[in-house]
């Protein structure tokens, strides 16, 4: 989203238009204030999935599943696990080349093994003894086990070092198997190893919706295929939503609409804002990797490219945070404008919710044009100026402010009630006794080159699209230029000089927004008449 302000610079020659966006450190502040759980994906661990039982493990970074058989709860740190007695304890890591290429060896197992080494010399700052790697027998060829011997000095005694079981899945990458205090670790170990599925195909072919990932886990998710849908939708920004009849609508903030269950065990919150990312990918990078910083536990079981019905295409995430919630998530980019749709629940009652969240998400869509109000469809009402020698009609919904004779502007919201994010949409006639042009083009010439130098500096950049003369009320010409700007903005400007006067008519909204306004812009701008002199 943008805001834009149109200033008329104090020579009179030249204008200024300043387009605000919020910048990315703020698009993550204000999703922290409203307490939005954004997620990230884990660098160096597969996602883990329960429900008081096996933990399943989904890696899209290596392309495989597995399970650990057994009663399991998460831990504190991401991808590890205890056993319910708290005794017993497994970590799972996967690895891929990138993650080893600093380390030597022939291969990823003996990058993975020299890694671990220096790991545990570096953590006890003492050199280990012993160190093996041998194969390990198990349901998967090229399975190996490394362990080395800690030796205490002080006391002249050898600690074994817990033992690593290293899964070569080359050439994508190696899992490791931590396992501490089982009966029998290598027991463990095989059955672990014995349920992992290693797919080829590229792209990878893991389970892409979150219902069939859910269900691989061995989850069961309620049906609510003929729960009756309520819709919402949002005309300040232009998207609609569906959502279960009887759950509560709270929009006071536009930009952040909450749509929680009666029990309040569920919600689903769209968040909308102005960024300054190209893609959905990017911005969902951003958000899920900056999340890492304020969240100590969370753990990724899906992100994945998604298209939805309407059409709109993004970032789809799923992750469970803080051991006890989990979050399903769409990221959308489109004309500057970010949006998230997050639907959250405890991980207990997800059987309960997920079919709904996911009817909720899969029904998001993004108008592409947004919808007039009453407002811009108000009959018109005319403004003559005072001093001035011109009149121009507009929306008499809008807001006029002409504290500035030289500086008129026609608001479709004042600036002030903007909620963050929000397009700004309005016209600005700037109009000035006296000028050193006595050629049209050379005015617009000289006010365009000055802009762009304007906007420049404030990042942004400026480009005209199309350029004509047209004709105005009073046989008055001017010079119509249209225009671009790299952060979502579109403007049509219209240059006019007449009986010693210099005119700039300068109507203005974002990309997404144009659509939708330019029939007001166009019959404002056609009202714009000179009075001229006998």
């Amino acid at each position: 989203m943008l805001r834009v302000r149109s200033a008329f610079v104090s020579n009179g020659s030249e204008w200024r238009c300043t387009l605000r966006k919020l910048r990315s450190a703020l698009v993550l502040s204000s999703l922290l204030c409203l307490g939005v759980v954004v997620l990230f994906h884990l660098a160096l661990r597969p996602a883990l999935a329960t429900q008081g039982g096996n933990a399943n493990l989904i890696s899209p970074r290596l392309c495989f599943t597995l399970k650990i058989p057994g009663d399991w709860h998460p831990g504190e740190d991401p991808g590890t696990y205890h056993s319910s007695d708290g005794k017993q304890f497994v970590e799972v890591l996967d690895l891929n080349m990138n993650d080893l290429k600093r380390y030597s060896g022939n291969t990823l197992v003996e990058k993975e093994a020299a890694a671990l080494v220096q790991i545990h010399e570096r953590a006890f700052r003492r050199k280990l003894a012993d160190v093996t790697l041998a194969p390990f027998e198990s349901a998967l060829p090229s399975t190996w086990k490394w362990a080395a011997v800690r030796p205490d000095d002080k006391r002249a005694r050898k600690y074994q070092s817990p033992k690593r079981y290293l899964i070569d899945l080359s050439p994508d990458g190696v899992v490791v198997l931590n396992i501490q205090n089982a009966p029998d670790d290598d027991a463990l170990a095989r059955s672990i190893i014995a349920t992992l599925k290693h797919s080829e195909e590229r792209p990878c072919q893991l389970p892409r919706s979150v219902n069939e990932l859910l269900a691989s886990a061995g989850i069961r998710q309620g049906d609510s295929a003929s729960s009756p849908m309520a819709t919402y939708n949002n005309a300040l920004y232009g998207w609609s939503v569906s959502y279960p009849e009887g759950w509560k609508v709270e929009d006071s903030k536009p930009e952040f609409v909450l749509i929680q269950s009666p029990d309040q065990r569920g919600h689903c919150g769209i968040h909308t804002v102005g960024v300054e990312f190209k893609t959905a990918a990017e911005f969902a990078d951003f958000m899920l990797t900056a999340r890492e910083k304020h969240f100590r536990n969370v753990k990724s079981l899906l992100r994945q490219p998604v298209k939805l019905p309407s059409g709109l295409t993004g970032i789809e995430s799923l992750a469970d945070i803080q051991a006890t919630g989990r979050s399903h998530q769409v990221f959308a980019v489109v004309d500057g404008t970010g949006y998230i749709v997050d639907c959250e629940a405890n991980i207990t009652d997800w059987g309960k919710t997920a079919s709904l969240f996911e009817r909720v998400i899969r029904s998001f869509s993004i108008s592409n044009l947004a919808a007039l109000t009453d407002a811009d469809a108000a009959p018109t009402r005319t403004f003559s100026h005072p001093r001035h020698p011109w009149s121009i009609a507009y929306p008499s919904g809008w807001k006029l402010d002409a504290s500035d004779p030289e500086r008129v502007g026609i608001l479709r919201q004042d600036s002030r009630e903007l909620p963050d994010g929000a397009d700004y949409a309005g016209c600005v006639v700037m109009s000035r006794p006296g000028t050193q042009f006595t050629s049209l083009d050379d005015f617009a010439d000289s006010s365009l080159r000055r802009n762009v130098d304007s906007m420049q500096e404030d990042g942004i950049q400026v480009r005209a699209s199309s350029r004509k003369n047209i004709p105005l009320p009073n046989s008055v010409a001017g010079i119509e230029v249209m225009r671009e700007m790299s952060n979502g903005g579109r403007s049509r400007v219209v240059f006019i000089l007449a009986d010693g006067m210099s005119y700039i008519l300068d109507c203005e909204t974002s990309v997404r927004m144009w659509d939708t306004l330019a029939p007001v812009f166009d019959k404002t701008i056609n009202s714009f008449t000179v009075e001229k002199k006998q």
